[in-house]
């Protein structure tokens, strides 16, 4: 556990405020007399125009999950042959759980395969023999669920290794049952892959199609064959392995229509199809795609069965508007994603493993991280924290991308930061002396502790989880300021992006969907009260209840009727 854990509010960087007509469910951490009430504004005065309440919709357990992304061989190594494995994960679950919060779990592959990342798979019901075994791996399942966590695993499918066995059998021989597996033609077509890339590889009469490498052949889901042993496969996961879903690798290349080969209605139909078939097996089953595209093309998938799509075009614009210290693009794309997903169906993130990690984004200021990590757990959207997110660790891919997979630092140790206790597979990325767990742990504003400590607000309050996602008024454009609301009960969140200290910014809504009446505003870490503020009939408010808030800073400010 952390040091001084009983003192996590006060701790908590960020201030906290709760809007509810019915009363807070949070207990005064300081006890203060009420104020005299302050004069209500007058009532003649014009609100200006602000961003329309939202309905409330249905969510989801995961709506209510915080995700950490492991890619094993580099997480925690339990037998000192320098590789990180299953049983590193389950003896860091305290860690995982207790310590950060996290409760669901992305594995990267975990299928054997040629490639160190595993995004080549030669076996699609076995374990990488590097991270353990089957039993290993369903031991950890079983653990995860005793604790009341869950599970989901990279589901790579739209491509196999080049050593798989099937495709082995199908180059080598014309009258192989897996020759239609795979595309095989010839002669050779002259078109290239979306982003410009060779996709016809292999020589003649083999010519075969890969959208990322000549070492991943293309699955041909044209073939009803591939798509019986997928749903098999997936049917033994969910039910015999017991996994809670799957996180769809490359999903919208799957199916090509000609020299289409991106986002096709055919790749649409398969998936809700796929989704279909899942939730036969196990109703509360989850899917997650990687869709790297805009807002509009994603949101396709989840009309089409899908459950979440990763909001890429979303993670990008938090880091810029943190870098670039201006909040006015994030709220333009938060206007624009509201509306356009199914109530709060999208997964939220700010780097992944194929993605310069967002410390080395947003230039290695732990501010910065902290206002970014202060936004992802105060949004809807379900969270999803790259592993090394949370205690800063940095990495690009202008090397490769082992950098930014490289072993967590779970000690300052120079040469192994904790990772192992051999020779790690990969060499520490640096700077491990500060920016590794153990110091962090006990060090009560570390970035670690600013994870733990959002993510714990955000699980003990619905209203971060299920609740209606609202853009308040803010007098200064330096602030973001956003209301959250769940069943008359809400949050007011208010983000500085400046490197300035701001006083008395005026926050206003024209209407929203509290109950009209006067309301007591209390800081929640002090317990004091300050200015009360008059919600007028349409639920509607103009108020400056911040006397300051600092520079990169966050406050999540308190309510009361």
């Amino acid at each position: 556990m952390m040091k001084n854990q009983k003192l996590f509010w006060v701790n908590l960087i960020i201030s906290f405020f709760l809007i509810s007509c019915g009363g807070s469910d949070v207990s005064d951490p300081v006890s203060k007399p009420y104020p005299t009430p302050t004069p209500e504004p007058n009532p003649s005065v014009t609100i200006p125009e602000t961003e329309s309440p939202q309905a409330q919709g249905a969510t989801y357990w995961w709506n209510e999950a915080v995700f950490y992304e492991i890619f094993v061989r580099s997480f925690y190594d339990s037998d000192g042959d320098g590789i990180g494995d299953i049983n590193g994960i389950r003896e860091k679950l305290d860690y995982l759980q207790n310590d950060l919060g996290a409760t669901a779990l992305w594995l990267m592959p975990i299928n054997p395969s040629p490639s160190y990342h595993g995004y080549d798979v030669t076996d699609y019901k076995a374990i990488n023999p590097d991270y353990g075994t089957m039993q290993d791996f369903r031991s950890l399942v079983q653990e995860l669920h005793s604790r009341g966590m869950k599970i989901v695993i990279d589901y790579v499918i739209n491509h196999t290794s080049d050593q798989h066995p099937w495709f082995q059998s199908a180059y080598n021989d014309k009258k192989s049952t897996y020759r239609d597996w795979y595309i095989f033609v010839n002669p050779k077509p002259t078109y290239t892959g979306s982003w410009g890339q060779g996709v016809w590889h292999g020589e003649a009469p083999n010519y075969y199609y890969g959208v990322f490498s000549y070492v991943m052949p293309d699955l041909n889901y044209n073939t009803q064959a591939v798509k019986d042993e997928i749903k098999e496969t997936s049917t033994y996961w969910l039910t015999e392995v017991g996994v809670d879903g799957f996180r769809l690798d490359a999903a919208k290349h799957l199916i090509e229509e000609g020299e289409i080969q991106d986002n096709t209605d055919a790749t649409l139909t398969y998936w809700k199809e796929f989704t279909a078939n899942m939730k036969s097996d196990k109703n509360d089953a989850i899917t997650i795609a990687e869709v790297i595209d805009g807002s509009q093309v994603i949101v396709k998938y989840i009309n089409n069965g899908i459950d979440l799509g990763f909001e890429f075009d979303l993670a990008g614009t938090i880091l810029n508007a943190v870098k670039k210290n201006s909040p006015q693009a994030l709220k333009s794309k938060l206007a624009e994603i509201r509306d356009l997903y199914p109530y709060h169906q999208y997964a939220t993130f700010l780097s992944n493993h194929d993605q310069d990690r967002s410390y080395e984004t947003m230039g290695k200021s732990i501010a910065n991280s902290k206002l970014a990590a202060s936004i992802l757990l105060t949004l809807p959207g379900t969270p999803f924290i790259y592993y090394g997110e949370e205690i800063g660790m940095w990495g690009t891919k202008a090397g490769g991308d082992e950098y930014i997979r490289t072993p967590l630092h779970w000690t300052s140790d120079a040469t192994t930061a904790g990772f192992t206790t051999g020779t790690p597979w990969w060499s520490i990325i640096g700077d491990q002396e500060t920016k590794n767990v153990a110091t962090q742990k006990e060090e009560d504003t570390s970035l670690l502790n600013t994870y733990a400590q959002l993510i714990a607000l955000r699980k003990s309050h619905p209203q971060f989880t299920k609740g209606t996602f609202q853009t308040l008024g803010v007098s200064s454009a330096s602030i973001y300021g956003y209301l959250r609301e769940f069943k008359g009960k809400a949050v007011i969140v208010a983000h500085n992006f400046s490197n300035n200290e701001i006083s008395s910014p005026k926050i206003y809504a024209k209407k929203t969907n509290l109950p009209e009446g006067t309301y007591k505003v209390k800081d929640f870490i002090s317990g004091s009260y300050l200015e009360n503020v008059k919600l007028n009939e349409d639920g509607g408010f103009l108020f400056q209840p911040i006397e300051r808030i600092g520079k990169k800073e966050t406050k999540v400010l308190l309510i009361e009727q």
